[in-house]
């Protein structure tokens, strides 16, 4: 969910810190999630995970841990918007309309790109959707290594032919990467507990060469992150419903956001 920062109320002692990143093209994002002090990501569980079931659907508490999850690893991505394009990827036959058969007509679709630009191609983010009807589809992030990509619509369409393809420069990244993890699983009612997509599904998959930032930790408390929380172009926030005990009402509580402050415009002389 996207909205302004002074339009925001959430008690900032709750994230106590907050880890910043300095894109190349002068955006400056910065990722704050409750309760997580300066943990190491690389750190290994113990034990051994039992094998995964693709025959239970996934949970919506399941699902949603996920987006969040992956919302976070992409904010560390640095990504120049005017080498991207945003496609979504439609089916218009229900024979197709599976999670195994759009994610195995995909990777053909990226190796028909591949074939197409050759070593102009650097990688992909793809995320997988369900309609509120049922139907799965596909949105990604194309990215390539230079500006002018010698591809038209009808050569992604030819690529997909399933169905029908939108093409789009990517304007705002950020943006995208909120819409593409909000939650939309397709489920038959709010009521139930399970969405359309199999247990253990990749429901968004980043291409492991595309270049990623360390970023830097640094305090809520600090000048530096209340000068990004007061100068923030926009915020993003990841949120849950829950049912207050003493009230017995749903309240909404934040769980994590991103403070973007887009690169400075350039002045016309």
């Amino acid at each position: 969910m996207k909205c302004k920062s002074k339009s925001l109320s959430i008690t900032v002692g709750n994230f106590s810190y907050a880890r910043i990143y300095q894109h190349s093209d002068g955006s400056v994002v910065c990722v704050s999630k409750r309760g997580s002090g300066r943990i190491s990501r690389t750190s290994k569980r113990g034990g051994r995970f039992p094998p995964v079931n693709r025959n239970e659907p996934m949970t919506k508490a399941a699902f949603k841990k996920t987006l969040n999850r992956y919302f976070e690893r992409l904010c560390e991505l640095d990504l120049d918007n005017e080498k991207c394009l945003y496609v979504t990827l439609t089916i218009s036959d229900t024979k197709y309309n599976s999670y195994d058969l759009v994610c195995s007509r995909f990777k053909y679709f990226v190796n028909l790109v591949k074939d197409k630009v050759q070593d102009g191609y650097v990688g992909v983010i793809r995320f997988v959707e369900v309609q509120a009807k049922g139907f799965f589809h596909i949105h990604c992030i194309l990215v390539f290594n230079c500006r002018n990509i010698n591809l038209t619509w009808r050569d992604f369409h030819k690529f997909w032919g399933w169905g029908y393809v939108r093409v789009q420069p990517v304007k705002n990244r950020f943006g995208l990467f909120d819409y593409s993890t909000n939650q939309k699983h397709g489920a038959k009612n709010d009521n139930d507990k399970f969405t359309r997509y199999p247990k253990g599904a990749k429901i968004v998959y980043i291409s492991p060469n595309l270049p990623k930032l360390k970023g830097k930790f640094i305090s809520t408390l600090s000048s530096e992150y209340a000068g990004l929380l007061k100068d923030s172009d926009c915020i993003h926030t990841k949120s849950h419903k829950y049912i207050e005990t003493s009230t017995k009402q749903v309240r909404t509580r934040i769980d994590r956001f991103v403070l973007v402050k887009n690169k400075p415009k350039k002045e016309c002389s």
